[in-house]
């Protein structure tokens, strides 16, 4: 929609033709009363100016059909080149409440990819998830008729790119069902989730990425940094299944040499992880749990910082396999507090800095409730 004066297209500049073109792929697990516990989302798109490039006083002419856009290279794989301009994003959203996304664009006009990042957070859901505990008709009314969301995202790039820390913050509010006719509630009926095992594990972790093949006495010892974890358990016998989004930050100090002079200064590594996993459950006492188990992790992202300037970077790997050894304290049959200690089995290339072949350590400590 254009609200002011009207826009005229002449024939020395016409109106501009592009094609676009995109594949998605969605999904989501819903509880049996049909509320979102998971659900993610992935997307590539590629576009393409049809008109060819002239000199001054030449005609216009445009390509034909889908330009230069490759379906393959530029739609399927989310490849850009200096013809196409191809953007790609994820998110993934816990519980209707929380939302991670993160993207690249990249092609014609940027030097670098641009790379996004930001979160969501929806009233909707963490209304559903307070009327668990506290089942009161108000919150019902408000989740039927009232939606609040707020938005965050940041653009981060190379050095010296004046896009670097564009920030976008939105608030959104909806009306719905106002009109005659509409449901008579929002559909929270906690009794369905009670015949679910389903539990909420969220809390923090502190991680360090370690080098396996030199001398540690060579370079000042990597940080341990704090990082966050989301996630959704279920039960099966003395089993838990777990899905959890992560991100996993380290730092650590690097040292240059340029002629004489010596420079040292901090890298700070964030990996973004969505992760699998599954662990045995030994309960010596009521109060006290042991767990111990494997986890699949595939990296979804990565961002580090040096000078204090983010940039978006290539993950150097795609996958991690480690290992959970945990302690549980159960307060009640609904809220448990868990302290664990994750160990990457596999060797993380350092393409940062010379240190080699790298593997992860992270203390975790989270909160464990029933949903």
């Amino acid at each position: 929609m254009n609200i002011g004066d009207s826009i005229v297209f002449g024939s020395a500049d016409p109106a501009p033709s592009i094609v676009r073109l995109g594949v998605s792929f969605s999904g989501q697990v819903l509880t049996r009363d049909h509320h979102p516990l998971v659900a993610f989302e992935w997307g590539h798109a590629a576009s393409d100016i049809l008109a060819k490039p002239r000199y001054p006083g030449d005609p216009i002419t445009y390509q034909s059909g889908l330009g230069d856009i490759n379906i393959y290279d530029h739609v399927i794989r989310g490849k850009n080149d200096h013809t196409v301009e191809v953007s790609q994003g994820r998110s993934f959203t816990m519980l209707d409440f929380y939302t991670y996304r993160e993207g690249e664009r990249g092609g014609p006009g940027f030097p670098r990819p641009i790379h996004e990042s930001g979160y969501g957070l929806n009233s909707r859901g963490f209304l559903r998830l307070v009327n668990r505990f506290v089942n009161l008709p108000a919150l019902d009314m408000i989740n039927r008729h009232f939606t609040l969301r707020y938005d965050f995202s940041r653009w981060t790039t190379g050095e010296n790119e004046p896009l670097v820390g564009t920030e976008f913050k939105a608030f959104t509010v909806t009306l719905h069902n106002l009109g005659p006719g509409s449901p008579d509630k929002d559909g929270v009926d906690v009794s369905s989730f009670h015949e679910m095992p389903v539990e909420l594990v969220t809390g923090f972790n502190y991680s360090g990425m370690y080098p396996t093949n030199f001398d540690s006495d060579d370079r000042l010892e990597p940080h341990y940094e704090r990082g966050y974890t989301i996630g959704l358990e279920t039960r099966i016998s003395s089993a838990i299944l777990g899905f959890s989004f992560s991100q996993i930050a380290s730092s650590f100090m690097n040292v240059d040499s340029i002629a004489w002079f010596t420079f040292q200064y901090r890298i700070h590594d964030r990996y973004n992880y969505v992760n699998l996993y599954g662990l045995k459950q030994f309960t010596p006492t009521k109060r006290l749990s042991f767990l111990i188990g494997p986890q699949l992790s595939a990296c979804v992202g990565r961002e580090i910082s040096i000078f204090d300037e983010a940039v978006g970077f290539e993950p150097s790997h795609e996958f991690n396999v480690g290992l959970i050894g945990a302690t549980q304290v159960n307060f009640t049959e609904a809220a448990a507090v868990r302290l664990s200690y994750y160990y990457g089995l596999q060797d993380i290339e350092d393409d940062l800095t010379d240190r080699g072949f790298l593997r992860l350590g992270s203390f975790q400590l989270n909160l464990v409730v029933s949903l």
